[in-house]
């Protein structure tokens, strides 16, 4: 089955509806675009280089980030799988990929296209001013965050953290700077003393786990809570995924560091 044809047949009639138009193109990704509020949104359906598999991902005008399925669903892990393959989903044979085809239309007319209003809110970033702030004050204002909410400051509770931001959803960025920074502190004193991460030199207000002179994986406290408190809706802004990818990582760094140590001796 040529996917293009069939993209431009039966995808076409069932987004149309929404108001997107096929971008007739020889070449992938091949893309539906509508516009709505002087944003130009974009379904993309894209093949995979490795095997054979098809993805789809979102983006617009206003924020250029490659929004997936697995973005604007709770089940991510049953569509993003394997290291090279991420959110693909494989097939064999024509017919499994006209099925896959359709539930991904079903998919998007159900969970994506209602997100696009969210996908297309300007992306908002700390001011270095901001973020030199949460640097020097962090301590304090984590230990005040903490018996505020009734927090410990020896065990991260993320969701905690989630569903205070979800309470300001109404406000105003600039009224938030004491919510922003408190709550990117809280996170900052739990990842320096629990995983002794560093602030990195090159980049202000990020943080890096660093073993044995190595850079394993970069996390930014500050921006992680406005981008969540900004798209909230949005798997990919959850400030529990990227806590529990600094602790996996983490485990197995010093897995692999025990392992290569034993072997030396």
């Amino acid at each position: 089955m040529k996917t293009n044809k069939y993209l431009k047949g039966f995808v076409s009639k069932e987004l149309e509806e929404y108001g997107f138009s096929f971008i007739d193109s020889k070449t992938q990704p091949w893309k539906f675009k509508r516009s709505e509020n002087d944003v130009e949104q974009y379904i993309c359906f894209q093949k995979s280089n490795f095997k054979q598999g098809l993805r789809v991902y979102f983006y617009n005008s206003i924020d250029p980030t490659q929004y997936f399925i697995s973005d604007v669903i709770e089940d991510k892990n049953s569509i993003r799988n394997k290291k090279y393959n991420r959110d693909f989903w494989e097939y064999n044979t024509p017919i499994e990929l006209e099925e896959i085809i359709k539930k991904y239309v079903s998919i998007i007319v159900k969970f994506a296209i209602p997100m696009f209003s969210v996908m297309s809110k300007p992306i908002l970033t700390p001011s270095d001013q901001l973020k030199n702030e949460l640097i020097e004050s962090y301590q304090e204002r984590a230990i005040n965050f903490a018996q505020q909410n009734g927090l410990s400051l020896d065990c991260l509770l993320p969701e905690k953290i989630e569903s205070i931001l979800k309470k300001y959803e109404a406000s105003e960025f600039d009224e938030l700077t004491d919510v922003f920074l408190d709550s990117a502190s809280y996170i900052t004193k739990f990842l320096v003393e629990t995983y002794e991460c560093i602030w990195n030199n090159t980049r202000l207000g990020e943080l890096l786990l660093k073993k044995e002179d190595i850079s394993f994986y970069r996390f930014s406290p500050l921006e992680a809570v406005v981008y969540y408190w900004n798209k909230s809706q949005l798997q990919s802004y959850k400030i529990v995924d990227g806590i529990e990818l600094i602790s996996l990582i983490n485990e197995r760094v010093d897995m692999q560091n025990t392992i290569l140590k034993s072997g030396q001796t």
